[in-house]
């Protein structure tokens, strides 16, 4: 037997075969710190470090299921090795979609939609948060500034009406309600 860095064949003893104990029987394993493999079981005598042995026997019993274990396990590791050397794409992680400017369910449509909630529920605040965001986009920007007229004039901001009613006007500048609009902003302002 030779171990050398605690790698190598190591005897297990097992039970003693005489009375006088010094006939016993034990399995020979091979090792890496800890016993991976039982190679043979044999009937030996033992004086200190030198063996005498007498007969030899296929490994049975506790080493066999212990062997059939460990040969599952290195399978098993050598499968799992083998699939992510093959295929190094299947356990790589899906990048990530680049994050948009805003983060909502259907782009700017949906902030004109809620800034004309929160008009209909007279929350002044919240129509304007949505409708400054929502001006950005070309397909919204008509509606989200008529929404900030109103709003800014529920809140007394007559100056950001104005402006909002302006930048109207020269979208349509032959539309009445934004004539209006801009009308009461410059009214109430002087």
């Amino acid at each position: 037997m030779l171990t050398i860095n605690y790698i190598g064949t190591m005897m297990f003893d097992g039970e003693e075969m005489d009375s006088k104990g010094r006939l016993m029987s034990g399995t020979l394993c091979f090792i890496v710190i800890i016993p991976i493999f039982a190679i043979r079981r044999y009937l030996y005598t033992r004086q200190g470090d030198n063996y005498r042995f007498y007969a030899s026997a296929p490994v049975a019993g506790a080493f066999a299921a212990y062997n059939l274990c460990v040969l599952t396990a290195i399978i098993a590791a050598l499968t799992l090795w083998s699939i992510i050397t093959l295929f190094p794409n299947l356990f790589q992680p899906k990048p990530l979609p680049p994050p948009a400017a805003v983060k909502t369910p259907a782009g700017n449509g949906y902030l004109a939609d809620q800034a004309r909630a929160a008009l209909a529920n007279k929350d002044w605040a919240g129509a304007i948060t949505y409708a400054e965001i929502s001006v950005e986009d070309p397909a919204c920007k008509r509606s989200s500034l008529e929404i900030l007229g109103k709003a800014h004039l529920q809140l007394k901001h007559f100056d950001k009406a104005r402006a909002a009613y302006q930048r109207l006007l020269k979208i349509d500048p032959k539309n009445k309600a934004y004539r209006a609009g801009l009308k009461a902003a410059e009214s109430k302002h002087s």
